[in-house]
């Protein structure tokens, strides 16, 4: 299931030398060769998935794990006190390799960079893009998530009741459905 042209698949392969920091049976960590600041790890699935949104749930959760025990090796081994920890999933986002892949970044006082520059919302403009994504999630979480392979509901204990799955269901039709005003979707409980 890896893709022959991809880097990340090279370096699983062995074609491709890096600096492993960890490797277990479905996930590997090296250093960037471009770091940030040194210690800069890549967590990556051996599996290719191009992005979260195709990685399946099963696979990002062995990826949390790896990340887990990689930030305390990089907080206990360089002393490092901050860390970001990021994943860039499409070309505007800012990623350049196209194999899913989170970054673990030591920070320290001064290194020079910086965060992302926010910007505040419109009066209002917060809970209308709080209903849209909470439509869309509900979808993911009541249809999809049914009908992906190694996919977990993680709303098992939502008061709100799951509709009623279709058979034969096309996803783009429900998808395109939960973006018209004409549906909507109980509200989630958060």
């Amino acid at each position: 299931m890896n893709d022959t042209n991809c880097i990340f698949c090279k370096i699983i392969a062995g074609e491709i030398p890096a600096t492993k920091i960890y490797e277990d049976n479905d996930t590997l960590a090296f250093l960037d060769i471009v770091p940030v600041n040194p210690g800069h790890t890549l967590i990556i699935p051996k599996k290719h998935f191009e992005n979260i949104f195709e990685t399946p749930d099963d696979i990002t959760l062995k990826m949390m794990q790896t990340i887990k025990k990689v930030a305390h090796g990089i907080k206990d081994g360089l002393g490092i006190e901050n860390m970001n920890i990021a994943m860039n999933n499409g070309i505007h986002s800012g990623q350049t390799v196209f194999h899913a892949h989170i970054h673990l970044m030591p920070r320290h006082q001064g290194d020079g960079y910086e965060l992302w520059h926010g910007k505040k919302y419109e009066d209002g403009e917060s809970q209308k893009i709080a209903e849209q994504i909470k439509k869309a999630l509900f979808l993911f979480v009541h249809y999809f998530s049914a009908l992906i392979p190694g996919s977990v509901p993680f709303a098992k204990n939502s008061s709100v009741a799951p509709p009623p799955v279709e058979t034969n269901v096309n996803l783009s039709d429900i998808f395109l459905r939960s973006t018209s005003t004409a549906v909507s979707p109980p509200p989630i409980i958060v």
